[in-house]
Parts: structure tokens; C-alpha cells; sequence
């Protein structure tokens, strides 16, 4: 599903406010932006780092039981994180 070359790219960056160790909502978070960028006819929608387990995760990375909960969460998601990927 390659888009056409335009003469303009569009790019936003989702300004959101995620909530440490909350992976389930701030990725709900996400997926609201992705809905609203795709209604803006946006070809790259940008997230901060670490927005999926929230920032700043300083200790919380430390944690072996936050890892997996992030990495669990992710695989779990994949195809929804795919999809958004693909504006």
C-alpha cells in the first residue's frame, strides 16, 4: 500500500501526555491521534520517545516486571501498531 509521490508531505507530531507505566491508555492515547491524523490526511505522525510506557520511565526501566509488561503489551497490539504505522 505505497502512496503516490505528491509535492507535499504532511507530517504532525502527536502531542500527547502519557502517563507513566500506563501502557494500556497511553497507547489508547496514541490510537486517538493516529484517528485524527488520518482525518487530517497526515503521512507521518511523530510520538516522543518512550511514549508507550510514558516518560520520563526513569526507575520504572529498571525493572525487569515493566519490560515485560511493555514488551507483553506490544506484541499483544502489533497488528493495531502496524496498521498505524501505515497512515
Amino acid at each position: 500500500m505505497y502512496k503516490t509521490m505528491t509535492e507535499t508531505l504532511k507530517i504532525a507530531s502527536a502531542q500527547l501526555n502519557p502517563h507513566v507505566g500506563f501502557l494500556k491508555s497511553n497507547i489508547e492515547k496514541a490510537h486517538a491521534a493516529y484517528e485524527r491524523a488520518k482525518s487530517d490526511k497526515v503521512d507521518i505522525l511523530v510520538f516522543s520517545e518512550q511514549f508507550i510506557i510514558g516518560y520520563p520511565a526513569e526507575d520504572l526501566v529498571l525493572k525487569p516486571s515493566a519490560l515485560r509488561d511493555c514488551k507483553t503489551y506490544m506484541r499483544r497490539n502489533l497488528l493495531r501498531l502496524l496498521l498505524m504505522a501505515q497512515l
